[in-house]
């Protein structure tokens, strides 16, 4: 064996070492027979076995750390793991004897910089005396934990070397007698590599453990969804027999797994169609799929479990490849009996459907969820004479109006794809050539669980003649519009050209008067004359005043709207009439605390007052005195005026005749026959309405309804 040299030569970082740092140990040779007196060489040997006895990382280095404090006989032995390159430490094992007891809790971390990084920057061992060690320019002491930190009596260090460089290093201190040897040196780099191997191996297993749990938990995960999945899932080999089926694919099939294995899967579950005929391997799209190398997706076809029975299923398969050959195939198998039932039971319903819907005097059509059109009743045959056949799917846009049919798709397409219902109207072509209108409504109908479209269903209505006749009465609302408004520029121009003349006719009575009252006095004839003329031209007037009223309500005049007091416009009233009301000896009972204010015109609602309460006494009875009673309320979003008499009355069934222009159910008495009719129209106009009540010799009562303004 070779002795250690000291070397005195500048080394890296610009200090020089005294020991072997930067350059190969070189030691003399010893005897072989020195070597095997050497217990510690037998130690060695020993600690191998002792390391690999244990289980974890930790657990390795502290024998290390332990062992070779005893085999090299030093007072403290640090076994430090790196975590950099600088020498930051992960884990630390100390080892002290009982010279140093007092320091065995301290566990205060080391950065690693200092005389600690040379030993893992340079992979080489280091062996200094105390006083080497404190000169050293790489030495640091024990910055802030100097107090603390047990003191070191010379120093010996190795690294540990991994594959990817140092790994960490184990440092002694205060050998029992003397300094370290050369010997200590080359046991310690013995000691280090036997600690790589065993750390090494100590973290690949750990590695290895690791990526087994891994694996463990895919595998308990993948198994966990497969036990649990709904559909049947069986992997099947080169062979096609069955090397794997979950919980759901026995249940499906019937067989365990030790029965469907006995056998290629395909004459398990699939050797015969449902007529009875063979079902040949080689026509099995499932077990071509592996030799073949494609996919399966949403096939539909029928199985067979253990008991014989044939059951509908939709499957799906996959070959798995192993070194880019196919080894095996994934199948997915679901069982879709209960989906065909029930398809067949909405079919079984379709089909009754449509027998009622042919028996239906529209014209009625069904359509698949994509808007396709699969059926139409017989009574398209007789409206087109075109074969159902033909209009179906989208046949049926050659019988849309070509002006329709833009807007007829692209509101078909709006349904379809959001399921709300459909509704146009445009035109079909008949058989005789003539373009139709129609109604066309289509409802989509779903599945009660899933509400998802199942079929449309759908109407076409002729509407042609009742579109037309809509159209002629638009026309004739049009034309009668025009007339009454050429009428209501007739009657206004005329009473208004009307009163000039009249007041001519009135002043030249006036004159007449003058000239002929001298006459008038002698001859009575003469005056009773000229009264008769005056009393004409006063109803002329008034009848003039009237049709300039009735004018303005036609053109709907608004008057200015304001807030109008009902007591207050009563007395108004009541004073331009207190003649009559004299003469009638009337009593009057007026209550307006119902609804004391009403928005409206105040000389539309004078004009409507002044009517009533004038018809009022008018048309009074003679066999009694004559009451008025005259109130308002609100109800609801109405203001009430209401006008009740004891005066003739009249029977119930001519109540709507009172409201028409010039008519009069009394001839005893003078009227015009235009003031109810004007009360009627103002309150139209306004969106009000009347009610009328009456009874021959018991009275009248008038209730107006006037619409309240919203705030």
């Amino acid at each position: 064996m070779e002795r250690l040299t000291r070397l005195h030569e500048p080394a890296p970082d610009g200090f020089a070492t005294t020991r072997s740092l930067a350059l190969p140990i070189r030691m003399e040779k010893l005897d072989q027979e020195t070597l095997l007196i050497d217990p510690r060489i037998q130690q060695l040997s020993q600690l191998t076995v002792d390391i690999h006895q244990q289980s974890t990382l930790q657990e390795k280095l502290a024998i290390i750390t332990r062992q070779v404090r005893e085999i090299i006989g030093c007072h403290q032995s640090v076994t430090r793991m790196t975590a950099n390159e600088a020498g930051g430490q992960e884990i630390t094992e100390v080892s002290l004897s009982d010279k140093y007891a007092r320091w065995r809790e301290y566990a205060a971390p080391i950065d690693g910089s200092g005389i600690y990084s040379l030993i893992c920057r340079f992979n080489k061992p280091m062996r200094l005396s105390q006083q080497e060690l404190e000169q050293h320019p790489a030495w640091k002491g024990f910055g802030q934990h100097r107090g603390e930190h047990p003191p070191l009596r010379g120093w010996l260090a190795a690294p540990i070397l991994g594959q990817g460089g140092s790994i960490g290093l184990i440092q002694l201190s205060d050998k029992y007698e003397g300094e370290f040897t050369a010997e200590d040196e080359l046991i310690l780099v013995q000691l280090a590599q036997i600690a790589s191997i065993s750390i090494e191996n100590a973290r690949l297993l750990e590695r290895l453990q690791t990526a087994l749990q891994e694996k463990e938990k895919a595998i308990k995960l993948t198994r966990t969804i497969t036990d649990n999945a709904t559909s049947a899932l069986v992997m099947m080999d080169a062979t096609g027999h069955c090397t794997y089926m979950n919980p759901a694919a026995e249940k499906m099939f019937g067989y365990s797994f030790e029965e469907i294995r006995q056998k290629p899967l395909h004459y398990q579950i699939h050797h015969h169609r449902p007529d009875g005929s063979h079902y040949p391997l080689e026509e099995c799209p499932i077990d071509r799929a592996l030799p073949e190398n494609f996919d399966i997706r949403a096939h539909e076809d029928v199985f067979i479990r253990k008991d014989g029975t044939y059951f509908p299923v939709l499957c799906a398969a996959s070959p798995i490849f192993e070194g880019g050959v196919p080894v095996s195939t994934v199948i997915e198998v679901r069982d879709v009996t209960e989906e065909r039932r029930r398809q067949e039971e909405i079919l079984e319903k379709i089909e009754w459907i449509r027998f009622l819907l042919d028996a239906m005097p529209q014209k009625v059509w069904t359509a698949s969820a994509n808007g396709s059109v699969d059926y139409m009743n017989k009574n398209w045959l007789s409206y087109t004479g075109i074969a159902s056949e033909a209009l179906l799917d989208w046949g049926w846009q050659q019988i849309i109006h070509p002006e329709d049919w833009e807007l007829t798709r692209q509101k078909w397409q709006a349904a379809i794809d959001t399921g709300e219902n459909f509704q146009i109207e445009h035109r079909f072509l008949r058989h005789d050539g003539e373009y139709r209108w129609h109604l066309s409504r289509g409802l989509a109908y779903k599945d009660s669980t899933t509400d998802t479209i199942i079929l449309w269903v759908g109407t076409n209505t002729d509407i042609h003649d009742h579109k037309i006749a809509l159209e002629t009465v638009a026309k004739s609302n049009v034309e009668l519009t025009r007339t009454n408004n050429d009428l209501d520029n007739f009657v206004y121009t005329a009473s208004h050209d009307l009163k000039a003349p009249v007041m001519n006719i009135e002043g030249l009575l006036h004159a007449l008067e003058r000239v002929m009252k001298p006459k008038a006095g002698a001859d009575k004839e003469v005056g009773m004359i000229l009264d008769m003329i005056q009393q004409s031209i006063g109803r002329f007037k008034n009848t003039i005043g009237h049709l300039t009223e009735i004018s303005k309500i036609q053109k709907n005049l608004e008057e200015d709207v304001t807030e109008v007091e009902f007591a207050s416009l009563i007395r108004e009233v009541l004073l331009s009439i207190s003649k009559q009301v004299r003469d009638t000896r009337a009593l009057i009972k007026v209550d307006t605390s119902g609804c004391e204010q009403l928005r409206f015109s105040q000389k539309d609602l004078h004009s409507i007052v002044f009517n009533l309460i004038s018809n009022a006494l008018k048309y009074h009875s003679p066999e009694r005195k004559l009451e008025i009673e005259i109130t308002t309320r609100q109800e609801g979003a109405y203001a009430v005026l209401s006008v009740k008499d004891n005066g003739l009355g009249f029977r119930q069934e001519q109540a709507e005749k009172v409201f028409s222009m010039f008519k009069r159910l009394h001839n005893h008495v003078e009227g015009s026959g235009v003031g109810l009719y004007i009360v009627k129209r103002i309150v139209d106009n306004a969106g009000g309405t009347i009610k009328v009540e009456s009874e021959v010799d018991r009275g009248t009562h008038f209730q107006l309804y006037f619409k309240l303004a919203t705030p």
